[in-house]
């Protein structure tokens, strides 16, 4: 889609993107997944709106590095916050620096940002829910505006809350099938989805719903998608530790093995700001779990320091 505004209604049914996760979905996991088989559109990392800057260049902003690139696969980027004057700004910058799309979080259920009143906090107050998209939907009004929740705060709340998104009319919603206060436990409930679509579907709006949740597999998602009727899917967790998640072929050991070589000679030449390379013993630990090598290299893999201590580790 290189050159082309981004549209969410213009993707192929159902659609791919991979889910925003701090701390793990920066631009050199991105790339990772990009050069193993990328889904069609990325998100960043979440960035607080009254964190940035009011001077100088977004590129200067890890979170919102695009280096390296992903030809081809718009990116977008999410934020959050409580200020909408900040959010304005913020949105007007994005804008004039270029991205694909935006998307503002009100979903995130750690207890720090909730109790702040952003992310699923937004969910307790609507009025300031409403007044924050319209403030970047002024601030970017090139660009498409979707939101990221979750199906209410302690209960699910379909009417009340995800009908109350989607008369906002975004150009995309997506809903993680659980409540703000579940966090990551039980499981996700798809069925919710179901009738998000469905309300969706009476108020005759033509928002694509973005299902999230669970997702072990593209034949799952694909389903899934067919079951309750969502015009996309988010995987998020699953690909932390199957980066080649939308290549559908089996690896091995050998071949994870050239995973975590690839992340690791990305991570060198890409990190900005002289990065910890001990932020990659997760990934590590993530692509070869179960492996008989993790077994006999463990204590070498979590004593490892360097970049040279990586290099000798996977050398073979």
């Amino acid at each position: 889609m290189s050159g082309e505004v981004f549209s969410w209604s213009q993707l192929p049914k159902p659609f791919w993107v991979l889910g925003p996760m701090e701390e793990i979905t920066d631009a050199v996991f991105r790339r990772l997944v990009w050069e193993l088989g990328a889904p069609h559109v990325f998100v960043t990392e979440f960035v607080r709106v009254e964190q940035v800057p009011t001077k100088g260049s977004l590129k200067k902003i890890r979170r919102l590095g695009r280096v390296p690139e992903t030809p081809g696969v718009p990116l977008v980027a999410q934020i959050y916050g409580t200020r909408p004057a900040a959010f304005y700004e913020l949105a007007k910058r994005l804008q004039a620096e270029g991205w694909a799309g935006i998307d503002i979080n009100m979903g995130c259920p750690a207890r720090q940002v909730r109790n702040s009143g952003a992310g699923s906090g937004l969910i307790k107050t609507p009025a300031l829910a409403r007044e924050i998209f319209w403030a970047v939907r002024a601030g970017a009004p090139q660009l498409p505006v979707s939101i990221k929740t979750r199906l209410g705060f302690e209960r699910s709340a379909v009417e009340e809350w995800l009908g109350f998104l989607l008369e906002l009319q975004p150009d995309a919603l997506t809903v993680h099938a659980r409540t703000a206060v579940q966090l990551y436990g039980g499981s996700a409930d798809w069925n919710q989805i179901t009738k998000v679509v469905e309300l969706r579907n009476r108020l005759g709006i033509s928002t694509p719903i973005i299902g999230n949740g669970d997702l072990q597999s593209v034949e799952e998602g694909v389903k899934l998608s067919q079951q309750v009727g969502c015009e996309g899917l988010m995987a998020a967790r699953a690909v932390v530790s199957q980066p080649w998640f939308w290549s559908k072929r089996v690896v091995g050991v050998k071949e994870r093995l050239e995973v975590a070589q690839c992340h690791l000679a990305l991570f060198a030449e890409y990190s900005q700001g002289g990065r910890n390379p001990q932020l990659l013993k997760k990934f590590f630990l993530a692509y070869l779990s179960g492996t008989e090598w993790l077994a006999t290299n463990r204590e070498y893999l979590v004593k490892a320091q360097s970049l040279h201590d990586f290099l000798c580790l996977f050398s073979f």
